[in-house]
Protein backbone atom coordinates (compact mmCIF):
# COMPACT_ATOMS: atom_id res chain seq x y z
CA UNK A 1 0.00 0.00 0.00
CA UNK A 2 2.91 2.31 0.72
CA UNK A 3 4.21 2.31 -2.85
CA UNK A 4 0.78 3.15 -4.30
CA UNK A 5 0.22 5.99 -1.83
CA UNK A 6 3.76 7.27 -2.32
CA UNK A 7 3.25 7.20 -6.08
CA UNK A 8 0.05 9.20 -5.69
CA UNK A 9 1.82 11.85 -3.64
CA UNK A 10 4.53 12.14 -6.28
CA UNK A 11 1.93 12.24 -9.07
CA UNK A 12 0.09 15.09 -7.38
CA UNK A 13 3.20 17.28 -7.66
CA UNK A 14 4.13 15.96 -11.14
CA UNK A 15 7.29 14.22 -9.89
CA UNK A 16 7.22 11.79 -12.79
CA UNK A 17 10.32 9.70 -12.07
CA UNK A 18 9.39 9.21 -8.42
CA UNK A 19 5.80 8.32 -9.27
CA UNK A 20 6.96 5.82 -11.90
CA UNK A 21 9.33 4.15 -9.45
CA UNK A 22 6.60 3.63 -6.85
CA UNK A 23 3.93 2.44 -9.28
CA UNK A 24 6.42 0.12 -10.96
CA UNK A 25 7.17 -1.56 -7.64
CA UNK A 26 3.50 -2.46 -7.34
CA UNK A 27 3.24 -3.59 -10.98
CA UNK A 28 6.30 -5.81 -10.59
CA UNK A 29 4.54 -7.68 -7.80
CA UNK A 30 1.99 -8.88 -10.34
CA UNK A 31 -0.93 -10.89 -8.93
CA UNK A 32 0.60 -10.69 -5.44
CA UNK A 33 -0.32 -6.98 -5.42
CA UNK A 34 -4.03 -7.84 -5.49
CA UNK A 35 -6.34 -4.92 -6.25
CA UNK A 36 -3.38 -2.55 -6.15
CA UNK A 37 -2.08 -4.04 -9.42
CA UNK A 38 -4.78 -2.58 -11.76
CA UNK A 39 -4.72 0.73 -9.89
CA UNK A 40 -0.95 1.01 -10.30
CA UNK A 41 -1.21 0.27 -14.03
CA UNK A 42 -3.92 2.88 -14.52
CA UNK A 43 -2.03 5.57 -12.62
CA UNK A 44 1.26 4.73 -14.32
CA UNK A 45 -0.49 5.32 -17.67
CA UNK A 46 -1.09 8.93 -16.68
CA UNK A 47 2.59 9.43 -15.93
CA UNK A 48 3.60 7.85 -19.24
CA UNK A 49 1.30 10.40 -20.91
CA UNK A 50 3.13 13.31 -19.25
CA UNK A 51 6.37 11.96 -20.67
CA UNK A 52 4.95 11.34 -24.14
CA UNK A 53 5.61 7.61 -23.78
CA UNK A 54 2.43 6.49 -25.54
CA UNK A 55 3.71 3.02 -26.48
CA UNK A 56 4.43 2.23 -22.84
CA UNK A 57 1.06 3.61 -21.81
CA UNK A 58 -0.69 1.37 -24.34
CA UNK A 59 1.25 -1.62 -23.04
CA UNK A 60 0.02 -0.88 -19.51
CA UNK A 61 -3.53 -0.51 -20.85
CA UNK A 62 -3.24 -3.94 -22.48
CA UNK A 63 -2.08 -5.45 -19.18
CA UNK A 64 -4.96 -3.79 -17.35
CA UNK A 65 -7.47 -5.09 -19.90
CA UNK A 66 -6.03 -8.59 -19.56
CA UNK A 67 -6.37 -8.37 -15.75
CA UNK A 68 -10.00 -7.27 -16.18
CA UNK A 69 -10.73 -10.25 -18.40
CA UNK A 70 -9.10 -12.68 -15.95
CA UNK A 71 -11.09 -11.25 -13.03
CA UNK A 72 -14.36 -10.74 -14.95
CA UNK A 73 -14.20 -7.01 -14.15
CA UNK A 74 -15.96 -4.91 -16.85
CA UNK A 75 -15.01 -1.72 -15.01
CA UNK A 76 -11.29 -2.43 -15.30
CA UNK A 77 -11.69 -3.39 -18.95
CA UNK A 78 -13.64 -0.20 -19.65
CA UNK A 79 -10.96 1.96 -18.01
CA UNK A 80 -8.23 0.17 -19.98
CA UNK A 81 -10.01 0.64 -23.29
CA UNK A 82 -10.91 4.24 -22.52
CA UNK A 83 -7.28 5.06 -21.83
CA UNK A 84 -6.20 3.14 -24.94
CA UNK A 85 -8.61 5.23 -27.00
CA UNK A 86 -6.96 8.41 -25.74
CA UNK A 87 -3.43 7.22 -26.52
CA UNK A 88 -4.42 6.07 -30.00
CA UNK A 89 -5.89 9.53 -30.56
CA UNK A 90 -2.64 11.17 -29.44
CA UNK A 91 -0.80 9.01 -32.00
CA UNK A 92 -3.25 9.98 -34.75
CA UNK A 93 -4.80 6.49 -34.91
CA UNK A 94 -8.44 7.55 -35.10
CA UNK A 95 -10.02 4.25 -36.14
CA UNK A 96 -8.26 2.27 -33.41
CA UNK A 97 -9.15 4.97 -30.90
CA UNK A 98 -12.84 4.99 -31.78
CA UNK A 99 -13.00 1.20 -31.65
CA UNK A 100 -11.55 1.23 -28.12
CA UNK A 101 -13.88 4.05 -27.05
CA UNK A 102 -16.97 2.20 -28.26
CA UNK A 103 -15.94 -0.96 -26.41
CA UNK A 104 -15.22 1.08 -23.26
CA UNK A 105 -18.69 2.65 -23.43
CA UNK A 106 -20.42 -0.71 -23.81
CA UNK A 107 -18.54 -2.15 -20.84
CA UNK A 108 -19.18 0.92 -18.69
CA UNK A 109 -22.89 0.50 -19.30
CA UNK A 110 -22.68 -2.98 -17.76
CA UNK A 111 -21.27 -1.71 -14.47
CA UNK A 112 -24.07 0.60 -13.33
CA UNK A 113 -21.35 3.07 -12.23
CA UNK A 114 -22.46 6.57 -13.34
CA UNK A 115 -18.95 8.04 -12.96
CA UNK A 116 -17.42 5.36 -15.15
CA UNK A 117 -20.24 5.78 -17.66
CA UNK A 118 -19.71 9.56 -17.77
CA UNK A 119 -16.00 9.02 -18.38
CA UNK A 120 -16.68 6.54 -21.20
CA UNK A 121 -19.27 8.87 -22.77
CA UNK A 122 -16.73 11.69 -22.67
CA UNK A 123 -14.00 9.58 -24.28
CA UNK A 124 -16.35 8.45 -27.03
CA UNK A 125 -17.31 12.08 -27.58
CA UNK A 126 -13.67 13.13 -27.97
CA UNK A 127 -13.08 10.45 -30.61
CA UNK A 128 -16.29 11.29 -32.46
CA UNK A 129 -15.41 14.97 -32.46
CA UNK A 130 -11.91 14.26 -33.75
CA UNK A 131 -13.43 12.40 -36.69
CA UNK A 132 -15.78 15.27 -37.50
CA UNK A 133 -18.92 13.61 -36.10
CA UNK A 134 -19.79 16.82 -34.24
CA UNK A 135 -23.49 16.24 -33.49
CA UNK A 136 -22.80 12.78 -32.07
CA UNK A 137 -19.91 14.13 -30.01
CA UNK A 138 -22.01 16.92 -28.50
CA UNK A 139 -24.80 14.47 -27.67
CA UNK A 140 -22.33 12.18 -25.87
CA UNK A 141 -20.84 15.11 -23.93
CA UNK A 142 -24.28 16.34 -22.92
CA UNK A 143 -25.19 12.89 -21.57
CA UNK A 144 -21.95 12.86 -19.58
CA UNK A 145 -22.51 16.43 -18.35
CA UNK A 146 -26.00 15.54 -17.10
CA UNK A 147 -24.49 12.68 -15.09
CA UNK A 148 -21.67 14.83 -13.68
CA UNK A 149 -24.05 17.62 -12.67
CA UNK A 150 -26.24 15.09 -10.88
CA UNK A 151 -23.45 14.35 -8.38
CA UNK A 152 -21.97 17.87 -8.63
CA UNK A 153 -18.40 16.97 -9.57
CA UNK A 154 -16.75 20.32 -10.46
CA UNK A 155 -13.63 18.75 -12.00
CA UNK A 156 -15.67 16.48 -14.27
CA UNK A 157 -18.07 19.30 -15.17
CA UNK A 158 -15.07 21.47 -16.12
CA UNK A 159 -13.62 18.65 -18.24
CA UNK A 160 -16.88 18.23 -20.12
CA UNK A 161 -17.24 21.96 -20.79
CA UNK A 162 -13.68 21.84 -22.14
CA UNK A 163 -14.62 18.92 -24.40
CA UNK A 164 -17.74 20.70 -25.64
CA UNK A 165 -15.60 23.73 -26.42
CA UNK A 166 -13.12 21.56 -28.32
CA UNK A 167 -15.85 20.17 -30.58
CA UNK A 168 -17.33 23.63 -31.14
CA UNK A 169 -13.84 24.84 -32.09
CA UNK A 170 -13.34 21.98 -34.56
CA UNK A 171 -16.73 22.83 -36.05
CA UNK A 172 -15.64 26.45 -36.53
CA UNK A 173 -18.13 27.91 -34.03
CA UNK A 174 -15.68 30.19 -32.25
CA UNK A 175 -18.16 32.08 -30.07
CA UNK A 176 -19.85 28.94 -28.71
CA UNK A 177 -16.43 27.34 -28.21
CA UNK A 178 -15.14 30.36 -26.28
CA UNK A 179 -18.22 30.37 -24.04
CA UNK A 180 -17.67 26.69 -23.22
CA UNK A 181 -13.94 27.17 -22.57
CA UNK A 182 -14.70 30.13 -20.29
CA UNK A 183 -16.96 27.82 -18.25
CA UNK A 184 -14.17 25.24 -18.05
CA UNK A 185 -11.41 27.74 -17.22
CA UNK A 186 -13.36 29.41 -14.41
CA UNK A 187 -13.89 26.05 -12.72
CA UNK A 188 -10.31 24.93 -13.30
CA UNK A 189 -8.94 28.17 -11.85
CA UNK A 190 -11.17 27.71 -8.79
CA UNK A 191 -9.81 24.17 -8.38
CA UNK A 192 -6.23 25.36 -9.12
CA UNK A 193 -5.98 22.49 -11.57
CA UNK A 194 -2.84 23.74 -13.27
CA UNK A 195 -2.44 21.17 -16.03
CA UNK A 196 -6.09 21.41 -17.01
CA UNK A 197 -5.93 25.21 -16.94
CA UNK A 198 -3.09 25.09 -19.45
CA UNK A 199 -5.07 22.84 -21.78
CA UNK A 200 -8.05 25.19 -21.75
CA UNK A 201 -5.86 28.28 -22.13
CA UNK A 202 -4.26 26.69 -25.20
CA UNK A 203 -7.62 26.29 -26.86
CA UNK A 204 -8.67 29.82 -25.92
CA UNK A 205 -5.45 30.98 -27.56
CA UNK A 206 -6.39 29.20 -30.79
CA UNK A 207 -9.83 30.84 -30.80
CA UNK A 208 -8.38 34.29 -30.22
CA UNK A 209 -5.93 33.62 -33.06
CA UNK A 210 -8.80 32.60 -35.36
CA UNK A 211 -10.60 35.83 -34.44
CA UNK A 212 -7.54 37.93 -35.21
CA UNK A 213 -6.92 38.98 -31.60
CA UNK A 214 -3.21 38.22 -31.73
CA UNK A 215 -2.18 39.80 -28.44
CA UNK A 216 -4.94 37.98 -26.55
CA UNK A 217 -3.88 34.76 -28.24
CA UNK A 218 -0.23 35.34 -27.30
CA UNK A 219 -1.16 35.98 -23.65
CA UNK A 220 -3.16 32.74 -23.49
CA UNK A 221 -0.43 30.65 -25.13
CA UNK A 222 2.30 32.15 -22.96
CA UNK A 223 0.35 31.50 -19.75
CA UNK A 224 -0.21 27.89 -20.85
CA UNK A 225 3.48 27.43 -21.67
CA UNK A 226 4.50 28.91 -18.31
CA UNK A 227 2.37 26.27 -16.59
CA UNK A 228 3.81 23.45 -18.71
CA UNK A 229 7.29 24.68 -17.81
CA UNK A 230 6.40 24.95 -14.13
CA UNK A 231 5.11 21.38 -14.15
CA UNK A 232 7.93 20.10 -16.40
CA UNK A 233 5.38 18.56 -18.80
CA UNK A 234 7.05 19.04 -22.19
CA UNK A 235 4.87 16.51 -24.00
CA UNK A 236 1.73 18.51 -23.24
CA UNK A 237 3.10 21.77 -24.61
CA UNK A 238 3.11 21.01 -28.35
CA UNK A 239 -0.19 22.70 -29.24
CA UNK A 240 0.59 25.83 -27.24
CA UNK A 241 3.97 26.09 -28.98
CA UNK A 242 2.33 25.65 -32.39
CA UNK A 243 -0.16 28.38 -31.53
CA UNK A 244 2.48 30.77 -30.24
CA UNK A 245 4.60 30.15 -33.33
CA UNK A 246 1.61 30.99 -35.54
CA UNK A 247 1.07 34.25 -33.63
CA UNK A 248 4.74 35.13 -34.01
CA UNK A 249 4.50 34.46 -37.76
CA UNK A 250 1.52 36.79 -38.10
CA UNK A 251 3.35 39.47 -36.12
CA UNK A 252 6.38 39.17 -38.39
CA UNK A 253 8.60 37.79 -35.61
CA UNK A 254 10.00 35.12 -37.90
CA UNK A 255 13.17 34.25 -35.96
CA UNK A 256 11.12 33.72 -32.81
CA UNK A 257 8.55 31.68 -34.78
CA UNK A 258 11.27 29.42 -36.21
CA UNK A 259 12.62 28.75 -32.71
CA UNK A 260 9.14 28.07 -31.30
CA UNK A 261 8.21 25.70 -34.14
CA UNK A 262 11.57 23.92 -33.88
CA UNK A 263 10.96 23.28 -30.17
CA UNK A 264 7.45 22.01 -30.95
CA UNK A 265 8.77 19.71 -33.69
CA UNK A 266 11.39 18.20 -31.37
CA UNK A 267 8.71 17.42 -28.77
CA UNK A 268 6.31 15.99 -31.38
CA UNK A 269 9.10 13.74 -32.68
CA UNK A 270 9.94 12.56 -29.15
CA UNK A 271 6.29 11.65 -28.61
CA UNK A 272 5.72 10.02 -32.00
CA UNK A 273 3.05 12.65 -32.67
CA UNK A 274 2.88 12.36 -36.45
CA UNK A 275 -0.10 14.67 -37.22
CA UNK A 276 1.49 17.64 -35.48
CA UNK A 277 4.88 16.95 -37.03
CA UNK A 278 3.28 17.44 -40.45
CA UNK A 279 1.58 20.67 -39.34
CA UNK A 280 4.78 22.12 -37.87
CA UNK A 281 6.89 21.20 -40.88
CA UNK A 282 4.41 22.99 -43.14
CA UNK A 283 4.64 26.15 -41.03
CA UNK A 284 8.45 26.03 -41.00
CA UNK A 285 8.47 25.46 -44.77
CA UNK A 286 6.25 28.51 -45.30
CA UNK A 287 8.60 30.71 -43.28
CA UNK A 288 11.71 29.47 -45.04
CA UNK A 289 10.13 29.94 -48.47
CA UNK A 290 9.07 33.48 -47.56
CA UNK A 291 12.69 34.17 -46.65
CA UNK A 292 14.04 32.55 -49.81
CA UNK A 293 15.77 29.82 -47.80
CA UNK A 294 14.92 27.11 -50.32
CA UNK A 295 17.16 24.32 -49.04
CA UNK A 296 15.80 24.67 -45.52
CA UNK A 297 12.25 24.85 -46.84
CA UNK A 298 12.77 21.63 -48.79
CA UNK A 299 14.23 19.91 -45.72
CA UNK A 300 11.29 21.02 -43.57
CA UNK A 301 8.73 19.77 -46.07
CA UNK A 302 10.36 16.40 -46.84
Amino acid sequence: AYSLAAGDRARQVYAADTALAHYSRVVELGPAAGERFPEALLRRCEVWEWLGQYDRALADCADLHRWGQEHDDPGAMSKALGQSAWFHLLRGEMDAGLNCAQQALALAGQTGDPRLLADALSTAGVLRGSRGDFDQALDLFQQALDLAQAWNDPAEIARLWHNIGSVRLLHGDNEAALAAFDQALARRRALNSRRDMARTLTNIGHIRYNQGYLNAARVAFEEALAIWQELALRADSTLARIGLGAVQMRLGLLAAAIQTFAEALTIAQECGDRPHQVMIRQDLGDIFMAQGRWAEARQALE
